[in-house]
């Protein structure tokens, strides 16, 4: 995703955060017990090699 606002800096800069809780959908960020707050931190990453870069 990061290489694609890359490659069109025309695009917004922002992003959309698709579901928080869908769990019946298999979409969700909030914590959970199995990952505990690992897809949280995942999207923390992102975020910050994108402000880094």
């Amino acid at each position: 995703m990061v290489n694609e606002y890359r490659n069109h800096p025309e695009n917004p800069n922002f992003v959309v955060i698709k579901s928080w809780n869908e769990w019946a959908e298999g979409n969700y960020l909030e914590p959970d017990l199995k990952y505990g707050h690992e897809w949280l931190n995942a999207v923390k990453e992102v975020k910050n090699d994108f402000n880094n870069s």
